[in-house]
């Protein structure tokens, strides 16, 4: 059993927790479409080495820091697509609406004519 910290390696890298992600200036935030295209390209997400670019055995601390970093681009793209699907949401709502509205609009234009006459 093991209590408390645990540090192993060199040192020679030092990795900052990717919380830069949220920062408007960051660089790597894909649109979800350009994401796929990057997999079918290097099949890798754009944020996590490559498996081929692993030659010394695999970085733990390197890759979970990756890892976070994926995750939170994930997140902010889920936030996005949330908003866009209330956008959508709304949108239909307000042209169910508008459709209802020239619905009875021509439901009564037929009503009156139809009454004209009798």
């Amino acid at each position: 059993r093991i209590e408390g910290d645990i540090y192993w390696g060199t040192a020679e890298d030092i990795y900052i927790k990717p919380d830069f992600v949220f920062n408007i200036d960051y660089q790597d935030n894909y649109q979800i479409l350009d994401i796929e295209k990057f997999i079918k390209k290097n099949n890798h997400l754009p944020w996590v080495t490559s498996a081929k670019d692993e030659n010394d055995g695999i970085n733990m601390t390197r890759m979970q820091f990756e890892t976070l970093e994926a995750v939170e681009n994930l997140q902010l793209q889920v936030i996005e697509l949330k908003k866009e699907n209330e956008r959508q949401k709304e949108l239909i709502n307000n042209l169910q609406q508008a459709n209802s509205e020239k619905y009875n609009e021509l439901r009564q234009l037929i009503d009156d004519k139809f009454f004209e006459g009798h």
